[in-house]
């Protein structure tokens, strides 16, 4: 009997069959060592993540105790303040001249007008600089040291009008220089009348 003879065109399938599973398997195999070299190189990108993203957290925390720090010594401070407040018994406040009293009328209008005589007045001339001659709130809530030295705040004509003084007139300014001056009214002491002294009556001799 005689052997039939394979086909040619099967071998070649059986053999290109056989090189498609021997890549096959050698695919698979490249994958599966791919994906275990894979894992260590993500674990070590989510290491260096860690790393590089502790730093900034770390920052983050130290930012927001300097914050809370910060706030604490202000409030403690605040409160520092309070209590010196309280502690510090309260200054009276600065008497100036009364704005109602400073006058461009003079010492004699004045005087007619109060049924005084002049010659009962010392009379002082005052000079000064302007400022805050009628409106007095800068001055006294010390807004006034921001605009002005101590030396012009000193000279200023309301800070020179001489103690007792009743009352201003003649007052008159000089834009130039922003200069005002007046005339001050002091009362004089009133003297004390000494009681007449009755002379000694001499007794006749009988």
């Amino acid at each position: 009997m005689e052997d039939k003879k394979e086909p040619v065109f099967l071998k070649i399938i059986k053999v290109l069959a056989g090189i498609g599973v021997l890549v096959a398997v050698i695919f698979v195999a490249f994958l599966k060592v791919d994906m275990k070299a894979e894992k260590p190189k993500a674990q070590k990108a989510r290491q260096l993540q860690t790393i590089q993203q502790a730093p900034a957290k770390q920052n983050e925390n130290a930012l927001q105790g300097v914050e809370v720090k910060v706030k604490k010594e202000a409030a403690a401070k605040k409160e520092a303040v309070k209590a010196v407040v309280k502690k510090t018994p309260a200054k009276p406040t600065q008497q100036l001249f009364p704005a109602e009293k400073i006058l461009t009328i003079s010492a004699f209008e004045y005087c007619e007008n109060h049924g005084k005589n002049i010659k009962d007045y010392e009379m002082v001339g005052v000079h000064g600089y302007s400022n805050y001659l009628f409106d007095r709130k800068d001055l006294l809530s010390g807004y006034a040291k921001r605009l002005y030295n101590n030396d012009h705040l000193s000279s200023l004509l309301i800070r020179r009008i001489p103690p007792g003084t009743e009352v201003v007139v003649r007052l008159a300014y000089s834009s130039a220089d922003d200069i005002a001056s007046g005339v001050a009214l002091i009362p004089k002491p009133k003297q004390q009348k000494q009681p007449a002294i009755k002379p000694a009556v001499k007794k006749s001799r009988r």
